[in-house]
Parts: structure tokens; sequence; C-alpha cells
């Protein structure tokens, strides 16, 4: 059964590389310089977290011991619109930083930078599938958070394109506590120069 997926998937990647090198009419090149612009809605948050807090008091001759429990709402914002730059310095490998920009309760913030490598593989002139990885760093927190997208996006010209990619965002690396993270639907527009 192994042997069979694995030939499967083996067969599956060589003829996706074959139509991927074969296609000289594509509108995706290397040494691609371009803007990106995009809006997400978020499928499901972070989990809100609890913390409890005991204190002790004196009354007379018994020490009495009261808990109080604070819940914190993660959900850190209402609004997400992304800002970004991205350079392919050969035709299926490439980087991006994006700053995203949000709304809270507290008006408009602008905390946090992501960074991340991308593989994409031109299969028609105008189609590509993708994949990143990256981190995210909230300086206002000193926090980095991990995330991996997977994309597709398609080229209506030479500079114009549009995309949708669904991203799944981590604390930490921690197997056991792989629900505690958030995924996003994207939606996005990009220009290269």
């Amino acid at each position: 059964m192994l042997k069979k997926l694995f030939l499967s998937l083996t067969v599956a990647g060589l003829a996706i590389t074959s139509i991927a090198a074969n296609n000289t009419n594509s509108l995706f090149n290397a040494g691609e310089v371009g803007i990106s612009l995009d809006g997400g809605y978020i499928l499901n948050d972070y989990p809100d977290t609890k913390s409890t807090t005991y204190t002790t008091e004196k009354k007379g001759k018994k020490t009495v011991v009261k808990a109080s429990t604070v819940t914190t709402d993660n959900d850190d914002y209402d609004i997400l619109a992304r800002v970004g730059v991205f350079y392919f310095p050969v035709k299926n490998f490439g980087a991006s930083v994006f700053v995203p920009i949000y709304t809270t309760d507290d008006g408009l913030e602008v905390n946090t930078v992501d960074v991340a490598l991308i593989a994409r593989i031109a299969l028609l002139d105008a189609f590509a599938p993708y994949c990143k990885v990256g981190t995210s760093y909230q300086w206002q927190n000193e926090e980095y958070d991990y995330f991996g997208a997977v994309g597709v996006e398609y080229r209506l010209s030479m500079n114009w394109g549009v995309y949708s990619e669904v991203n799944y965002q981590v604390k930490d690396f921690d197997t056991n506590n792989s629900e505690n993270g958030q995924t996003t639907l994207r939606l996005g527009v990009s220009y290269v120069f």
C-alpha cells in the first residue's frame, strides 16, 4: 500500500514537473519583484485563555484562600489587511515580506511583520499553486508565531494577478496543542513590476 502511494506521488510529481518545465508561455518568471495587497477572514481563532489567581487572607485564626479566574479573549482584531513585497530569484522559489494592518477596539494597529519562503509550480500559462512557510514577529510583545499556507495564483496579465490562500498559524511547535492555532482565508491582488 505504501509503495503504491509513493509510486503514485512520484509519477504525479514528475508529470507536474514536466508540464511546468515545458510551459514556455508562462506568465510566471524568474526575477519577479512585486507588491501584494490582501484581506483575511478568520475561520477559527486562537482559543481564549483562562488564568486563575489565588490569594490568601487571615480571618482570625483561619487562613482563607480565594480564587479568581480571568478569561482573556484572544480575538486580536476585527479586520485584517496586509500589504507586502515579493521576490522570485528563480521561477519556482521566492520570498515575501508582509505587514498586517489590524483594526481593533483601540483603533488601527501595525505591530507585526510576516516573512515567508514560497515554492510555486506554474502548471498552465496563468495558473500556479503554491505553498509557503514563515514566521510572524510581533515587536510590541516580542513574540514569534509560525505559519504555513497553501494557495493558488491566477495571472490576469504579465503584471496583474489574483490569489487565494489558506493560512494556519501557531504560537509554538507543540504537536500536542495542534488545535491552538488560527486558520485564515485570504484573497488578494498582486502586481509584478
